[in-house]
């Protein structure tokens, strides 16, 4: 996971520097939007009006705590927006806050900012760990860009379960490779634990693990000496990770149905679905503001409204992406099992949510 080299410790701990540097000014700034919701329906609460106390000569009227119980924190799903680890990390952070002398109301932007901050930092070693055995440069060089790109830092700064993933993602694929090469069941456990940790934290990134287990599948049918013993720990590892997932969300599951039934037929899944999944994966971004986002977050971004704002910018950054996908097709002809495996995970995830969306007639 550490540095090897004296350069990897420099560009490491630059990289390091440079995220705390660039995001602390911001951690105390009001928390925002889906922060905000989370803090009054996941973590804290919100003060209410008392319904019984007389109104004031000036019209105001009394107005009490209504805190929130872990039950809410842990269990309670009303919309996507709430992210189990995330809310319950945040939590944990800001009551120990709150033991230094604050009411049980006091937040600390800081506070709950940091557990998100601590896993983008670690996740800067863990990318490095994770291409090291590719590219010693590549180690070095990583680090650095995800500290100067504008949404690794933005996820650092947010209270909410995408910025964990800069962290457990690269932890699956360490336990992993390490699990398929020794196969011994310490690796094969870490497997599990941080596959579960990662949906537990954003259940979005089930299309990022489905493709890496796909290539793992592959890899392991290339090891014809080892091919029973490791598919036998590769399964049970998968199977422990929806053990794991299941027991720490089965008490929302009537919840997850509700808000499903009510939510699908208002947003069907047809093309410009289909459009925005390749933008997403593509760019980070959707290809158009479909769902006027814009309206309530005039800072939205789009791809239509980079090519409007920037042109220049956007299309030099679309032409290094094309480059960096014909340099990925190159890669993939030498290894071409592992290329189209990682592909088809991500192909077949997308056409099974089609599928899914087909049969329940919201396609």
């Amino acid at each position: 996971i550490f540095p090897q080299t004296p350069i990897e410790w420099c560009c490491v701990l630059f990289a390091t520097g440079w995220a705390v540097v660039s995001i602390w000014p911001v951690l105390g700034s009001s928390l925002w939007g889906d922060e905000l919701w989370s803090w009054r329906e996941s973590i804290g609460g919100r003060f209410q009006r008392d319904a019984t106390s007389a109104t004031m000569a000036d019209g105001a009227t009394t107005l009490y705590w209504e805190g929130l119980g872990w039950e809410h924190t842990l269990w309670r799903y009303l919309t996507t927006n709430h992210h189990f680890l995330s809310a319950a990390l945040a939590r944990l952070s800001n009551s120990a806050w709150q033991a230094g002398g604050h009411a049980e109301w006091a937040f600390s932007e800081v506070a709950l900012r940091l557990p998100t901050l601590m896993a983008g930092i670690a996740g800067l070693y863990l990318w490095a760990a994770v291409l090291r055995p590719v590219s010693s440069v590549a180690a070095c060089l990583v680090p650095i860009l995800l500290a100067l790109h504008p949404w690794y830092l933005r996820y650092l700064s947010e209270a909410r379960g995408y910025g964990l993933l800069f962290a457990l993602v690269p932890l699956v694929i360490l336990f992993t490779r390490a699990a398929v090469a020794d196969n011994r069941a310490r690796w094969w456990w870490g497997v599990a634990l941080s596959q579960a940790l990662a949906l537990y934290a954003w259940p979005g990134v089930l299309p990022t693990l489905l493709g890496l287990q796909i290539a793992v599948a592959v890899a392991i049918g290339r090891k014809p000496e080892k091919v029973p013993a490791i598919r036998r720990r590769w399964l049970l590892a998968n199977m422990a990770t929806l053990m794991i997932v299941f027991q720490l969300v089965s008490p929302c599951l009537t919840q997850v149905w509700e808000y499903l039934a009510g939510e699908l037929p208002e947003r069907p899944v047809g093309w410009y679905w289909i459009v925005n999944e390749a933008s997403w994966f593509c760019l980070g971004c959707e290809s158009h503001d479909f769902r006027n986002y814009a309206e309530v977050n005039p800072s939205y971004v789009t791809l239509q409204s980079l090519l409007t704002n920037h042109p220049v910018q956007t299309l030099i950054a679309l032409a290094l992406m094309a480059l960096s996908v014909v340099c990925g097709i190159r890669a993939w002809v030498r290894d071409a099992a592992l290329g189209w495996s990682t592909f088809l995970g991500i192909a077949i995830a997308t056409v099974a949510t089609w599928l899914a969306a087909a049969a329940s007639g919201t396609a």
